[in-house]
């Protein structure tokens, strides 16, 4: 299942190749990632987690996220009911344009897939411990289940994310 979603992840991030000779290519540490869910009033925790970013130093807000999470990991087998995981065997955000800073921080406009279901979410990110090897990024969205079709929750859905990515050796070429 790790390589399936995380393939799926890779896939999302595919850039022109001038964007990639721009921005480094980093994968998640998935051994270091911690993500968790809250609805309905349960609140629950990824165990596989898989993402990769093009990462750009200098401007951190013009970084590509792709991050995908394994419902079948959830540790709350009542989240992995609402989430379906039988049809439903993830959730992914997509980066989909620059974070804009404000005086609250960075928000990062992202699309969110939940039940296959793609809508555009907004999180609120912030880059640290940058490095010529790394970065972590700290990301959260609170979203309305309603718009993806949750059995039995109402409410808002939050998604915390604090997932640190290593730089990826140059592939010759």
């Amino acid at each position: 299942m790790r390589n399936l979603v995380l393939a799926a992840t890779l896939s999302l991030i595919a850039l022109p190749a001038a964007a990639q000779t721009v921005f480094p290519s980093m994968e998640l540490d998935f051994t270091q990632a911690k993500a968790t869910i809250g609805v309905g009033g349960q609140q629950g925790s990824f165990k596989l987690i898989a993402g990769a970013m093009q990462f750009d130093a200098a401007k951190p807000e013009n970084s590509t996220i792709a991050i995908s999470l394994d419902v079948g990991s959830l540790d709350n087998q009542e989240l992995q009911t609402a989430l379906d995981l039988e049809h439903y065997p993830e959730l992914r955000i997509q980066s989909t344009a620059p974070a804009k800073g404000n005086a609250g921080g960075e928000t990062l406009p992202t699309i969110l897939t939940i039940h296959e279901i793609d809508r555009p979410a907004m999180l609120k990110v912030s880059f640290t411990n940058v490095s010529a090897q790394g970065v972590t990024v700290h990301a959260e969205a609170n979203v309305k289940s309603g718009d993806y079709k949750l059995a039995g929750k109402s409410g808002p859905i939050s998604i915390v994310v604090d997932a640190p990515f290593k730089r990826v050796a140059s592939r010759g070429g």
